[in-house]
């Protein structure tokens, strides 16, 4: 009996840790489809763009990124970190996403789609 309670003690800190490291980002965003493309001016970028779902509305997102990868699609946890909303009818947002592995990684929206 003593080794169930024990065992009960030491998972239910690891538990809600992760309850609490989901709550940091609380927005789910489903990840549709995922692309890397280069562009070139007096140097080139690549950029990493993301077709996604969040809260039943798409958007795309967009990483300026240094590799070729991509994203996996499927589901993210996310935060905003910058946001501009000075007027009814415009806005900026920044998200953060926490990957699986810990990894953190900011898009841009740079669409909106109904």
């Amino acid at each position: 009996m003593k080794a169930k309670w024990m065992a009960l003690a030491v998972l239910f800190p690891a538990l809600a840790m992760g309850a609490q490291a989901n709550g940091d980002y609380p927005i789910t965003v489903h990840v549709q489809s995922s692309e890397v493309y280069q562009e070139c001016g007096q140097a080139c970028m690549w950029f990493l763009k993301l077709h996604v779902t969040m809260d039943g509305k798409k958007y795309v997102l967009e990483e300026e990124h240094q590799r070729k990868d991509l994203l996996r699609v499927g589901n993210y946890q996310a935060k905003i970190v910058k946001e501009k909303t000075d007027k009814a009818y415009e806005y900026s947002r920044e998200y953060e996403f926490s990957l699986p592995d810990g990894e953190k990684r900011k898009f841009l929206v740079i669409g909106e789609m109904e």
